[in-house]
């Protein structure tokens, strides 16, 4: 039966034993013991299986009894605690060893594997308050603080910090992605928020011991890699940037911002504004006239492979291609001058007598068939001069490849004043010997030189042919 207690219990201890044992039943299901209000509502218990609860547990369903230690207070309970748990603790005397005030450790045993969200202590509040706010208001889900009250210069506490964060994984371990610290600042309220920072940092310095990614100024976030830029140091103490999947990286400098005056400046290594040396406004290879030249920084007076005086000349090197347009006409030099152009049939070298020499070594590829004679290549001098065309013509058959020719020429080739072209001196055309023996022709075609292959009629292989020659102006 139950025995009820009208007046004040007290027990004293006359042994060093347990005062007071609360012992279950076999079958035991209901706590081993509750306290109650006077109206009978429950405010604390105590389980047969070690679970303690506290609180409003008879107000809502907020008191599930599933933690070993839970505090419960509904918002229609009429006790007013403002600390839901309150730990503190004073301790005196030099501090040798560890003192771990609060420690929430959580071991995950077993081999299902990890399936769900495990949090070792998770800490949140939920503003649900609908009356007006004012300055003073302030929601915090986490304060951490670190008070340095005590020592001095020569007596040193070695490091101070507020928050430490590490995930490490073991040897046998395996991680998908893994972070230090995750923040994330949701604005389900457009315009909701007047300033959001992920990370607030002030009072003293930052410091990274690896790479810092920054994203772009986007409308949206990205979603490629290579739209993340990576800042470091490099062993040379300086600041650089890269642009994941770009080639190049780039040195961060306070660049000074140009000021009206300064278009068409270029930026000196000292961080000032200078106007390029040398005359004319375009930069354009074709628009400019003329380019100023120190000559007493040329110290040597052999005349050759120099940048410097009249009498010597520019050496220019050049690490990629250089590009010209095709001309219909010449232009012409000034005294002393000599000019390099590029025309419909090759690349051309005038000097200021007027002279115009065709420059380089050349090829030209025909095939024949059947008696076909066919133009390798043709070739007009200019009036009043005279050229030397030297080279061979290399033919082979397309069945079989056993039957070939190599044929030597060399013509000098003139144009008078009134535009007649002609050979000059005694050549000889190779001519055909049997069925299949193709021959090289020198002729005139107008005011041009042609070089040309012929095949017997009785043959009926198709040809290949290659010439390589070159055209000198004498």
């Amino acid at each position: 039966m139950t025995q009820v207690y009208n007046t004040n219990v007290e027990v004293n201890g006359s042994d060093d034993v347990v005062q007071l044992a609360v012992t279950g039943n076999s079958v035991q299901t209901e706590p081993l013991q509750e306290w109650n209000t006077n109206s009978g509502d429950a405010v604390a218990r105590l389980h047969q299986d070690g679970r303690v609860q506290s609180g409003s547990l008879d107000t809502g369903a907020g008191a599930t009894g599933d933690a070993q230690i839970e505090v419960f207070r509904h918002e229609s309970a009429t006790a007013l605690p403002k600390r839901g748990l309150n730990i503190t603790g004073a301790i005196t005397d030099a501090l040798t060893s560890i003192v771990g005030w609060t420690v929430h450790e959580l071991f995950l045993k077993g081999t299902a594997g990890v399936r769900a969200l495990h949090s070792a202590l998770r800490v949140r509040i939920t503003n649900q308050n609908t009356g007006t706010d004012n300055a003073n208001g302030e929601l915090r889900a986490g304060e951490f603080e670190v008070s340095n009250a005590g020592g001095g210069s020569g007596n040193v506490v070695p490091f101070a910090t507020g928050l430490d964060v590490r995930v490490t994984n073991e040897v046998s371990g395996h991680i998908g992605t893994a972070y230090g610290v995750h923040i994330a600042v949701s604005d389900l309220n457009t315009n909701g928020i007047g300033d959001a920072y992920t990370l607030h940092a002030t009072g003293g310095k930052t410091r990274l011991d690896d790479v810092l990614e920054l994203y772009g100024n986007r409308a949206s976030a990205p979603t490629a890699e290579e739209q993340v830029a990576k800042i470091y140091v490099k062993s040379d103490g300086k600041l650089y940037a890269k642009l994941e999947g770009a080639l190049g990286e780039y040195l961060l400098s306070a660049a000074p911002t140009p000021v009206s005056g300064d278009e068409g400046k270029y930026l000196r290594g000292d961080g000032s504004w200078q106007t390029a040396v040398g005359t004319g406004a375009n930069t354009a290879l074709s628009n400019l006239t003329s380019v100023a030249v120190n000559t007493s920084l040329i110290s040597d007076t052999d005349n050759t492979d120099d940048l410097g005086t009249s009498a010597k000349k520019w050496r220019a090197a050049y690490s990629n291609a250089l590009y010209l347009e095709e001309r219909t006409a010449p232009p012409t030099p000034t005294s002393g001058d000599g000019i390099i152009y590029v025309k419909s049939d090759g690349l051309y070298f005038k000097d200021d007598s007027g002279t115009e020499e065709r420059l380089g070594h050349f090829q030209a590829r025909v095939t024949t068939v059947n008696n076909a004679t066919t133009t390798i290549f043709d070739y007009t001098p200019a009036t009043s001069s005279a050229v030397l065309i030297t080279g061979y013509v290399s033919g082979v058959n397309t069945i079989d490849y056993a039957t070939g020719l190599v044929s030597r020429f060399a013509f000098t080739v003139a144009r008078t004043s009134g535009g007649t072209t002609s050979i000059l001196g005694s050549f000889t055309n190779t001519s055909e010997t049997s069925a299949n023996t193709p021959f090289v022709l020198g002729s005139i075609v107008g005011n041009s030189f042609v070089l040309q292959v012929d095949q017997d009629a009785g043959g009926s292989q198709a040809w290949n042919w290659l010439a390589e020659y070159t055209i000198t102006v004498i």
